[in-house]
């Protein structure tokens, strides 16, 4: 697991791209989580659910709504990530929200696959 200590705040509109290695073995899932009071702020749980991620001793579901289906993930095999489409929007539903892109759009809106 990896973890990123993120501080400051970005415009309306403005993206932040953040490079961390890829951990082997599904289920997957990202946290964003405001440490100061341990309150979740977004997650993402693909390759399988994670339904009780233990961080900083704190349990959190890391499913929102229908978790995402197992053939929307990373792959070896495909260059490509997972991006919220569209670009800025969160129904809250992991399904609805998240699609596999080949196309790499690092610190700029998100492209349709």
């Amino acid at each position: 697991y990896d973890r990123v200590e993120l501080t400051g705040s970005l415009a309306a509109g403005a993206y932040l791209s953040i490079d961390v290695d890829a951990q082997n073995g599904a289920p997957d899932g990202v946290a964003l989580i405001d440490t100061a009071g341990g309150l979740l702020l977004d997650a993402l749980s693909y390759e399988g659910e994670i339904v009780a991620a233990t961080i900083d001793g704190q349990t959190y579901d890391l499913v929102e709504g229908t978790v995402l289906a197992g053939n929307v993930a990373d792959s070896n095999t495909v260059a490509g990530s997972l991006a919220r489409i569209p670009d800025g929007s969160d129904s809250n539903d992991a399904a609805t929200d998240w699609k596999f892109t080949t196309t790499a759009t690092p610190g700029a809106a998100n492209a349709s696959p």
